[in-house]
């Protein structure tokens, strides 16, 4: 877990003869723990690419927030099983610093696109005065139709098979 000290992290990976250091943020601190363990691996002179992902980590927040921290592979994972592809290419020595330069272009292009966008703050008072007022006891409000814990082992998988993005398990 990235909630694991960033020494312990290396640490691990070095005592391991690791080749890839993979972290997951489930919870918002654990982005700025992701942020520690860059700088941490950038100084300790490492060169194993790392891989990112989890509920609170975005392509924004590894392009803005992380990568440049270490220059040696920070890779965003937005699903884990694109981690198998991303493990396959930073794994041959062959597609490994093409498919690096490819990320930290795509981070470089989304932090040119951020700072182009032009941003206008109003003052506080003025943006209080626009606040969406809701007099909840005139909305209908719906029950559900059921309440409480619910049972779903009887999904029908045809319905859920549309919905998973193989492309990662045919690498």
């Amino acid at each position: 877990g990235v909630m694991v000290p960033s020494e312990k992290i290396i640490e691990t990976a070095l005592q391991e003869k690791a080749d890839i250091i993979a972290v997951s943020g489930l919870i918002t601190p654990s982005l700025e723990e992701m942020a520690d363990l860059a700088q941490a691996m950038s100084d300790a002179n490492l060169s194993l690419p790392l891989i990112l992902g989890g509920a609170t980590t975005s392509k924004a927040h590894t392009a803005l927030k992380i990568a440049p921290h270490y220059k040696n592979g920070v890779i965003y994972a937005e699903d884990a099983s694109q981690t198998v592809d991303f493990a396959r290419q930073l794994m041959n020595p062959n597609t490994k610093q093409a498919f690096i330069q490819k990320k930290y272009d795509e981070y470089e292009d989304l932090v040119n696109k951020m700072k182009a966008i032009k941003r206008t703050f109003v003052p506080l008072q003025q943006a209080r005065e626009k606040l969406t007022h809701i007099d909840w006891s005139q909305e209908e409000i719906i029950q559900p139709k059921v309440v409480g814990k619910q049972n779903f082992i009887d999904v029908d998988m045809d319905l859920v098979i549309p919905y998973i993005n193989w492309l990662y398990f045919l690498g």
